[in-house]
């Protein structure tokens, strides 16, 4: 089974994104602020893909995936950045995300971009 970790500040948002892969047969785990972020992102569990949304209370999306590019184990996960910034998406791609989405994201262009990095 794969596993993802999302990270959004937005529970309606985080509640969105896990119903669209876990239905895709996905476990899914969510974050909702920086602590939980960081606290799952020293752990030890193997995430096949990492979603991050850019407002994240105590951070923001490029702070995570710079952090995420740092821990040795976290090197191999596909991460994806979901934005409504367009200006973020060169300085996201610089610390390391794999693809950045602007919102509104479509279902099936997010399910895309994880399918495309996660073999």
């Amino acid at each position: 089974m794969k596993l993802m970790l999302l990270i959004d500040g937005s529970e309606i948002i985080a509640k969105l994104f896990a119903g669209i892969f876990e239905k895709r047969g996905w476990k899914v785990a969510t974050c909702g602020d920086r602590e939980c972020a960081i606290e799952r992102l020293a752990g030890e569990e193997r995430y096949d893909a990492i979603l991050v949304g850019d407002r994240v209370p105590g951070t923001n999306g490029v702070q995570l995936v710079r952090l995420i590019r740092t821990l040795e184990h976290r090197r191999m996960a596909a991460v994806v950045l979901v934005t409504g910034k367009g200006e973020v998406t060169d300085s996201a791609l610089a610390a390391g995300a794999d693809e950045v989405l602007i919102k509104p994201v479509n279902p099936y262009a997010l399910v895309w971009a994880v399918d495309k990095h996660v073999p």
